[in-house]
């Protein structure tokens, strides 16, 4: 029997996926990078304006951007920046 994905926690609402992966990792700390510049792109934000919206430095915003670990809190003023500004591109088929 398996455990049930990382994602998947009662209670809390799902990471946002892209591309059918998790734009987010709990177990790792790490942002997909791929995924989180296309969420930023569909929401027309820069790197820039996501620090300014998460309360978070650029630098560190530049560290989610490139793959590398960031703390918990660090992911959650990301996950609620891009909550709060909602895609403003139509989806890509």
């Amino acid at each position: 029997m398996s455990s049930p994905p990382a994602t998947s926690h009662p209670g809390l609402p799902p990471i946002p996926e892209l591309f059918g992966k998790s734009l987010y990792d709990i177990r790792s700390g790490r942002f997909d990078p791929v995924g989180l510049r296309f969420a930023l792109l569909l929401r027309e934000m820069a790197p820039p304006q996501l620090a300014a919206e998460a309360g978070i430095a650029r630098s560190t915003a530049y560290k989610a951007l490139n793959g590398e670990g960031v703390g918990d809190r660090v992911a959650m003023a990301i996950l609620g920046a891009l909550g709060r500004h909602p895609p403003s591109l139509p989806p890509i088929d």
